[in-house]
């Protein structure tokens, strides 16, 4: 697996938190919180797995990776 650099993975972490800050993103992620509370009400607090898991499901996850551009791509029009 290749190392990245201290400097890269700030700015990855800025790319997502600008993406998430997308109400969209938001939402759908207070929808899925919400959904599984519902379907497991006796489970306590979600975990990361599981929530990452259940983003996944949703196709959440899929959507922030093709919004997501890395490199010296342009921002396209949405992102801007």
């Amino acid at each position: 697996m290749a190392s990245v650099a201290p400097d890269e993975i700030i700015k990855i972490k800025q790319i997502i938190s600008n993406h998430l800050s997308q109400s969209d993103i938001n939402n759908a992620i207070r929808d899925i919180l919400a959904d599984y509370a519902q379907r497991q009400p006796n489970s306590g607090p979600i975990g990361r797995d599981t929530l990452i898991r259940e983003l996944r499901n949703r196709g959440i996850v899929d959507s922030m990776m093709q919004n997501i551009q890395f490199g010296t791509k342009q921002p396209s029009r949405r992102q801007r």
